[in-house]
């Protein structure tokens, strides 16, 4: 698979046979950014963010009352044509450094003073966890899997991920 090819040959730049990774090893990271990113536009953990509305508003022509509770579905807006080119389709190039951002469509921690706290600790994590495995690892999904959600306040996958793991060669 050429995604999993060029992440593990970034990772074995990167690191080469160290076991270690280092701070400045994560900024070298560019493409598994953009791996981990592009798979929180499809798949993010929490599949949107709420607000309390402080006072009335209009929203598309629709009176929103004060107190009322808004829910911004990151699931649905970070899959829509008009902010995403194919939006459905896997591509980690669209977080290329050269590549337009569409403004408040990619929120995956929500956006502002209440976004997550943990957001750069949490790629931080996964860019090293993603790197330990390609480092170590070859893997290979099952086929015939299904590819069904299940949401319970995080979203993951319902009947698991089966794959088939060797030692990397």
């Amino acid at each position: 698979m050429v995604l999993t090819s060029s992440a593990k040959a970034e990772v074995d730049e990167v690191l080469g046979t160290k076991r270690d990774i280092s701070f400045e090893d994560l900024g070298k990271f560019s493409y598994l950014s953009q791996v981990l990113k592009e798979t929180l536009r499809l798949y993010p953990t929490a599949p949107g963010t709420n607000r309390w509305l402080h006072e009335d508003m209009v929203i598309n022509g629709l009176k929103v009352p004060a107190g009322c509770s808004i829910l911004f579905s990151s699931y649905v807006s970070q899959r829509l044509e008009k902010f995403f080119k194919d939006p459905l389709k896997f591509d980690p190039e669209r977080f290329d450094a050269s590549a337009p951002k569409p403004y408040f469509c990619y929120y995956p921690f929500a956006l502002g003073p209440r976004s997550c706290l943990g957001q750069v600790f949490s790629q931080m994590e996964a860019k090293v966890v993603l790197a330990k495995l390609l480092q170590r690892f070859e893997f290979s999904l099952v086929p015939g899997q299904l590819f069904d959600i299940k949401d319970t306040g995080t979203l993951r996958p319902k009947s698991g991920v089966i794959c088939t793991i060797k030692p990397s060669s």
